[in-house]
């Protein structure tokens, strides 16, 4: 497997060379023909071309090891009997024997590819193409010849030195005796095992092109330096009888100058191109030969060409991972058909293309845009889904027309649209400014918006209030302004503009619920415009803020604000705790542990004052009260009996007590004015026939509200009894029950919220 320097030099080699052509003359006729000139049935059908079985054609090849060990007998006596260690000399043999070369080349393993690779023709007249390892791997070369040829023979593929254990630079060096299709045939010096079978050293085997790749691939063993395929154009014209004669292009693995020149620039057209000669065609870095090989593209592989320059034409492919920018000449390939519509390349900071995808649609290609890149249309294209050109995003229309379908919409949104002719549905947009750059026109959007402010406020409720910077005036009154906040009371919220004045936007949300003040709320702002029946929409970036983060700003600096602020958080992580709502994020963990210690005055804990009595004409009544403590602080009344035609009177402390001095005043009965007349509160029944009266604000807990039914049927009112409570009715029954129940801490909290809110706004139990 290691072979050292071969000891044969020039002095041997030439009291040799005559011997040597007449016995490599008669083996390659005698021994090797039928395996040269063979091929598995079904691959190839030609008349000259004998058709082995697969048995036939691996005992072809594993004769040939034993007859180089007598060749090398008779001519060298360096191997002895094995070639094992001696792979260099091994190759030269058989190169010499299948009148490949005539002469021998003296080296070790690491040598081989370097001793062919700048030839063009072998000194027995075989046509040499390299595959060095710069361009390709050992899968890429074979199936590149592969496809250049049904019936490929003697491949030559060097190693570098991974193979080493003595420091000494040997490297590897085998021959491949053929390539038919997808099948390698091959022997090697060393023992193997191979694809789960054992095989002594110099045992024919045959394996599939990928299989030869996983086990010669291993870069841990095996490190390729270049194969070298030493072509027999007798035997290539035999099995492809179609393939045109050896025009010697520049363009395939040959050297000389053709003598076809190639077509017309001005015949060429963009589009899908498909090689057309069977050596293969050359992917250039320019568009002329004088540039040099980046890749050889195989027989019948299809490219799409994006640009014409003096018969050459512009492609990008990506093989085995690596990617190829370049030219090839359209002589030796054919127009196959269209391009696809539209394709989206990535180009690095120079402008090199780093990546190309091609799609069939706009809509598809805009679906999978990268982060920055350029997209570029090759065919009139449609939208018919609404799509924005992010930042970075450039669309090259061209000469190509956009047209907008039912419910597409095009908007450039940091990118920018380019175009030789005006694209009517980005004009459109009143966002989006038209330029010119060189020549052509072009669009982006240069208005901005962004959030640029948060702050809370503390009145009725705890909500949060967002500012907004935009450039708006071009648009006059005919824009709408939003904005969208995210994790608010757990889900979405829309709140249209408080005021829009000289470019400043404020918007300012609804109360945020106790459990949901420790968490962050994004939000970002929208304007939107009408134009041409579509709606186009300018969006900012997103800003998030919480009840948490301004506290832990503000809390220290004003001693009347810190005790409203410490009994709102620690409210909210009591409901937190109750709710079981992400209590390892406590709303108050802002808060020094000193204020997170809840202590209620008994004398805020106080129940509802007493309710009227009252004559009862009604059939139904109420039958109980809750208070719900979630979302918002709510007082839930479930009647008993009849509910349609049902109304609830709400009066507040201030309402009742108006009313009764009228009744002292004017000597009527207090039941003749608690009535719809004198009612400012209705509230009709939900679909469970109970009534809720919500949006108590903090300061307003301990307020006294005076309930009355009303039964209404035509012309006829009928009224109930009243009914008196209040929030802190049911912290007051609870905590003066004697048990201690879960809620307890809640309604503690809420007593004491209550509380510090009238202190902090001052305001009297029952005063509105």
């Amino acid at each position: 497997m290691i072979s050292g320097p071969g000891p044969v030099r020039g002095r041997i080699a030439r009291r040799n060379r005559i011997r040597l052509r007449a016995a490599a003359f008669l083996l390659s006729l005698t021994v090797l023909a039928p395996v040269l000139m063979s091929v598995p049935a079904g691959i190839v059908s030609a008349a000259s071309v004998t058709v082995p079985t697969d048995a036939s054609m691996m005992n072809q090849v594993s004769t040939i090891y034993n007859r180089a060990l007598a060749f090398d007998k008779s001519h060298y006596h360096y191997a002895g009997n094995s070639f094992a260690g001696k792979c260099a000399h091994y190759v030269h043999i058989q190169l010499i024997m299948n009148g490949v070369n005539s002469g021998y080349v003296g080296g070790n393993g690491k040598d081989e590819f370097d001793n062919y690779k700048d030839l063009s023709y072998s000194t027995g007249g075989r046509k040499i193409h390299a595959y060095p390892a710069t361009k390709y791997s050992i899968l890429t070369a074979l199936k590149a010849i592969s496809a250049s040829c049904s019936v490929a023979t003697n491949i030559l593929v060097g190693y570098e030195s991974t193979m080493t254990s003595t420091g000494k630079i040997y490297g590897h060096a085998m021959l491949i005796h053929a390539v038919i299709g997808n099948y390698v045939y091959f022997t090697d010096n060393f023992s193997t095992r191979f694809g789960g079978v054992s095989y002594p050293i110099g045992t024919g085997i045959r394996c599939t092109i990928d299989e030869f790749n996983a086990f010669y691939g291993r870069p841990s063993v095996f490190t390729f330096e270049g194969m070298i395929w030493f072509e027999d154009t007798k035997l290539t014209a035999a099995v492809n009888p179609d393939a045109p004669s050896d025009p010697g292009t520049p363009d395939d693995p040959g050297a000389a100058a053709p003598d076809t020149p190639p077509a017309a620039p001005s015949t060429l057209t963009p589009g899908e191109y498909a090689v057309t000669y069977s050596g293969g065609l050359r992917i250039r870095a320019g568009a002329s030969t004088s540039y040099e090989t980046l890749y050889i593209l195989p027989y019948r592989y299809t490219v799409n060409v994006t640009e014409i320059s003096s018969g050459f034409g512009r492609i990008f492919v990506t093989i085995e991972g690596v990617d190829y920018d370049g030219w090839i000449s359209l002589t030796y390939a054919e127009r196959t058909g269209d391009l696809p519509a539209v394709s989206i390349e990535v180009t690095d900071a120079s402008g090199k293309r780093l990546s190309q995808q091609w799609h069939k649609s706009l809509d598809e290609a805009l679906d999978n845009l990268p982060s920055v890149s350029t997209v570029r249309l090759y065919a009139d294209c449609s939208v018919d889904a609404a799509h924005t050109l992010p930042s970075g995003t450039t669309l090259d229309a061209g000469s190509r027309s956009i047209t907008l379908g039912k419910d597409g919409l095009l908007e450039v949104r940091g990118g920018k649209v380019i175009a030789d002719a005006a694209v009517s549905c980005v004009a459109a947009d009143p966002f989006v400014t038209a330029g010119t750059e060189n020549g052509r026109t072009v669009y982006t959007c240069d208005r901005e918006i962004s959030v640029t402010s948060a702050s809370l406020v503390i009145g009725n409720n705890v909500a949060l209030r967002f500012k907004a910077s935009a450039d708006i005036p071009a648009l006059g009154g005919g824009a709408s302004y939003k904005l969208y906040c995210g994790n608010l009371a757990g889900s979405d919220r829309v709140y249209t503009a408080d005021s829009v004045e000289n470019g400043t936007l404020q918007f300012t949300t609804d109360g945020i619920p106790a459990k949901f003040m420790g968490d962050r709320v994004s939000s970002r702002v929208e304007i939107s415009a009408v134009s041409g029946g579509r709606t186009y929409t300018l969006k900012s970036g997103e800003m998030s803020y919480s009840a948490v983060e301004y506290v832990g700003t503000v809390y220290g600096k004003n001693q009347s604000l810190d005790s409203m602020l410490a009994s709102m958080l620690n409210y909210s992580a009591a409901a937190q705790l109750y709710f079981g709502y992400s209590p390892d994020r406590l709303a108050n963990r802002v808060l020094p542990a000193v204020a997170q210690q809840i202590s209620v005055n008994p004398d805020t804990v106080s129940g509802a004052l007493p309710a009227p009595v009252l004559a009862s004409e009604t059939s139904a009544h109420i039958k109980g009260v809750l208070l719900v403590l979630q979302d918002t602080v709510t007082v839930r009344l479930r009647v008993d009996g009849r509910t349609d035609g049902l109304k609830l009177l709400v009066f507040t402390d201030s309402e009742y007590r108006a009313l009764k001095a009228e009744a002292q005043s004017s000597g009527r009965q207090l039941s003749e004015l608690m009535t719809l007349s004198h009612c400012t509160t209705v509230l009709e029944p939900s679909a469970d026939g109970s009534f809720s009266l919500g949006g108590i604000t903090a300061k307003k807990f301990a307020d006294t509200y005076y309930f009355r039914l009303a039964e209404t049927s035509g012309d006829t009112v009928k009224y109930d009894n009243a009914f008196s409570y209040s929030v802190t009715e049911y912290c007051s029954y609870m905590l003066g029950n004697g048990t201690e129940d879960p809620i307890d801490d809640l309604c503690r909290a809420l007593c004491n919220y209550s509380s510090a809110a009238r202190t902090y706004f001052g305001y009297t139990v029952n005063s509105d």
